[in-house]
């Protein structure tokens, strides 16, 4: 069973279930902006983690990255399952969070977490259908990265850095206003391999790296 199969029968079985399927992130912004993309990400709404991880077992080997996490794959395939959540800062590290999953929060207070607004859309699996909270479908036609919510994205010091490389990649302006916001925040607690992590992406998968190093300047 491919990735694209594997995704397509949890979304059936989670309907079935009462819930609902989504992919999200980087594999829906990629697909829009018609860019290949192997990596799925698929979020489950609706149903509790005991209820998925039951449906996951009549495919294949569930693997789970962490209870707290709700965060699975199935063995052999390399879709990541995740269930809606929230985080909580407690501290100033990129990993520094308590996380609550909450399968019944709603679409427009799972995407809040995410870092920007063309990151934050989502595609129900079975349908197609976009749900889009925060304005990504037009900062997408615009060429925006745009920071989803500004209370939350300044406890996250690695956006910052992925405000760049994301402008880098996709040849994208960062808001004024997320500028700012990135102005403000501290990056001294990121490790030196998050750091090199980004930069990679910006310099292997920009056509224009040199965009990367004007955005962290501003």
């Amino acid at each position: 069973m491919t990735d694209l199969e594997l995704s397509i029968r949890i979304a059936q079985l989670v309907k079935e279930a009462g819930g609902r399927v989504f992919y999200v992130g980087g594999c829906v912004r990629d697909k829009l902006l018609h860019l290949e993309n192997k990596d799925i990400d698929i979020e489950v709404h609706g149903i509790t983690p005991e209820t998925l991880i039951e449906l996951l077992k009549t495919i294949g080997n569930p693997i789970s990255f962490g209870s707290s996490f709700g965060i699975f794959s199935i063995a052999g395939n390399h879709v990541d399952i995740a269930m809606p959540r929230t985080e909580v800062p407690t501290g100033k590290g990129h990993r520094d969070f308590t996380i609550d999953l909450n399968p019944f929060i709603g679409y427009k207070e799972a995407a809040r977490r995410r870092d920007f607004t063309i990151n934050a859309l989502m595609e129900d699996v079975l349908s197609g259908e976009i749900v889009d909270s925060f304005g990504g479908l037009q900062d997408l036609e615009n060429g925006i990265i745009r920071c989803v919510d500004p209370k939350t994205f300044v406890e996250d010091p690695l956006r910052v850095l992925r405000a760049a490389q994301f402008a880098s990649r996709f040849g994208f302006d960062v808001d004024e206003a997320t500028l700012a916001l990135c102005k403000t925040i501290d990056l001294s607690a990121l490790s030196r391999e998050r750091v090199e992590e980004e930069m990679k992406k910006a310099l292997i998968k920009s056509k224009k790296p040199s965009v990367f190093f004007e955005v962290l300047r501003k």
